[in-house]
């Protein structure tokens, strides 16, 4: 066993036995189902991130066909990663592997992109916060990286239950109705119809807590239920609306 990885493992043991003493209420606190891995590049093992399919490729970045990466920055371990709101309306398939830097990862089913461009993660899914601890060396030459990890679920904030109806309207051409969106400590909302021709959606007012949507039925929409998309920061959840 090599120096580097004697220390990489000493490392890791001391992490593990810090866990037991985090404080739940502290939202920075390193989480109790963290772990760590050592993935190797594709030159030399192609180690898989649990079971995504991201691996580090050649060039070393973090690469993935199934899942959206969000590079969240230089950050002090894994508990800090989201210490603030992070823009995630960039998202791509790769990431330059850095240590000491923290990801977002997320699969593509559960992220919808509203028509502002930001980008929310589905309340009822789970995603993956990743943190680089260090290079594995091979004498100088980085051939892998020790990475924690571990899973989450995304804030309700206070959005609607999901797949909850939240409004009922008449079929009749330009029948409407109000949706109010609290608005999590003072936080953007933002509502988008899944069907346009179907339901239009228009800002109608706010106040310190909330806002108000106006929502009308367009001509010659059919009878039925009629998806929404409704997110606050960087979270969002679908809820219906009944035309009847």
């Amino acid at each position: 066993m090599t120096l580097k990885f004697r220390h990489t493992l000493l490392a890791a043991a001391a992490m593990c036995a810090a866990l037991c003493s985090c404080n739940d209420e502290d939202p920075f606190s390193l989480p109790y189902d963290m772990a760590t891995q050592n993935m190797m590049d594709e030159d030399h093992g192609r180690t898989l991130l649990a079971t995504t399919d991201v691996y580090i490729d050649r060039n070393h970045n973090f690469t993935t066909a199934d899942n959206f990466i969000c590079d969240y920055g230089q950050v002090l371990d894994l508990g800090h990663v989201e210490e603030a709101d992070p823009d995630i309306t960039t998202l791509t398939n790769q990431a330059a592997v850095q240590p000491d830097e923290g990801y977002l990862l997320m699969s593509r089913e559960s992220v919808h992109r509203f028509p502002s461009g930001c980008v929310g993660i589905a309340i009822n899914s789970t995603y993956r916060r990743m943190w680089v601890d260090s290079w594995i060396k091979d004498g100088k030459t980085n051939v892998g990286a020790v990475v924690n990890y571990a899973q989450y679920a995304p804030r309700t904030l206070s959005l609607p239950e999901w797949g909850s109806t939240i409004a009922t309207i008449n079929a009749s051409a330009g029948e409407q109705s109000t949706l109010a969106v609290v608005r999590h400590k003072g936080c953007e909302a933002e509502v988008a119809a899944g069907s346009r021709a179907a339901i239009s959606v228009e800002e109608a007012g706010s106040t310190r807590n909330s806002t108000t949507f106006r929502l009308t039925v367009q001509s010659g929409v059919a009878t039925g239920r009629h998806t929404l998309y409704i997110r606050c920061k960087n979270s969002y959840t679908t809820a219906t609306v009944a035309v009847n």
